[in-house]
């Protein structure tokens, strides 16, 4: 149940506070701000040098401002040199961080999750940017069709689609200049890929299978359904 967004735009109802959840947080390049996304699909602005000031007050920790900018929540942040980018339902949103400061947040660029079987597109729930040799970025999103999607920032073309989970992607992590992907999903699994090979991930974890508490908690479950039939 979604709460009503205050009409006098006032973040301080209680029943806006109640219902919102932030998922998202990404520092500005010179570090000198945060930004933070909630279900709402709104962005915060904070100014750090007010808010962690020793004698900072409630006004110097509340937002610069605070803005729409998806029409749902928004689950994950990433962040280059020049741009936010922001992701949640429907497309990835490129913004600049210098009209962000100015407080006159813009569009600079849509990236469109391909929209496969369904009538919609999925939400993405985890981005992670990599920078390659060449001095190219790669910009991934694993999403809720379970698969994997990846961008040349430059030019905006979706290269390439790693498929392989089962469930919900949820999170990714780049290392090596982009040579490795990691990803984890709703499924249970961990996988790596290799991007310049995207057709199958390379390697798979299930860390469930080593959890040595799950049999233990299966089996005190099962004796207390026993107990309670004979009871």
């Amino acid at each position: 149940m979604a709460a009503p967004i205050p009409k006098d735009g006032k973040q301080s109802d209680p029943r806006y506070q109640l219902f919102t959840t932030v998922y998202a947080t990404c520092f500005s390049p010179c570090g000198r701000y945060l930004v933070a996304g909630n279900n709402f699909g709104k962005i915060a602005v904070y100014s750090l040098s007010s808010a962690l000031s020793p004698d900072a007050t409630e006004e110097n920790k509340a937002p610069l401002y605070i803005y729409r900018a998806h029409d749902g929540p928004i689950y994950s942040f990433s962040s280059t040199d020049t741009f936010l980018i922001s992701a949640g339902t429907r497309d990835v949103l490129g913004w600049k961080w210098k009209d962000l400061i100015a407080r006159e947040p813009k569009v600079a660029w849509v990236l469109a999750i391909p929209r496969g079987d369904g009538f919609e597109s999925p939400e993405t729930n985890a981005l992670a940017l990599s920078n390659t040799s060449n001095g190219t970025q790669t910009l991934y999103a694993g999403c809720g069709d379970n698969n994997i999607y990846g961008w040349e920032l430059d030019t905006g073309t979706c290269v390439m689609t790693m498929k392989g989970h089962s469930d919900f992607v949820h999170c990714l992590a780049t290392k090596n200049s982009g040579n490795e992907l990691v990803s984890g999903s709703e499924d249970g699994s961990v996988r790596i890929w290799d991007p310049r090979c995207p057709e199958e991930h390379v390697q798979m974890f299930e860390p469930s299978k080593h959890d040595v508490s799950l049999p233990f908690l299966f089996a005190f479950l099962s004796q207390l359904h026993l107990l309670a039939k004979e009871s």
